[in-house]
């Protein structure tokens, strides 16, 4: 028995045809999504960045507002205590 070489998959001319006037059109059609997906994720990761920045600078507002608040009650509460011990004689 002679042995033939393997050829690959028979394929009809007709769909060999088809199949190389839609690889232009696959490719042309998925060359502008990729970059398009890739700004989006970077836009997306931009913008997590920017609200968790102006959210750590609206708490650290906060903080130093109760901070000053809570500063100016101790000294008026202390100012009379700190007038008497200096008015000595």
């Amino acid at each position: 028995m002679a042995r033939t070489r393997w050829r690959g998959p028979i394929l009809k001319e007709g769909n060999d045809r088809q199949r190389n006037k839609q690889a232009p059109l696959v490719a042309h059609g998925a060359a502008p999504v990729a970059p398009s997906l890739i700004g989006i994720r970077h836009g997306r990761g931009r913008a997590f960045v920017l609200q968790l920045q102006a959210q750590t600078a609206l708490c650290q507002v906060a903080i130093e507002a109760n901070t000053r608040r809570a500063a100016d009650t101790v000294a008026a509460s202390h100012a009379p205590a700190v007038a008497q011990l200096t008015q000595v004689g």
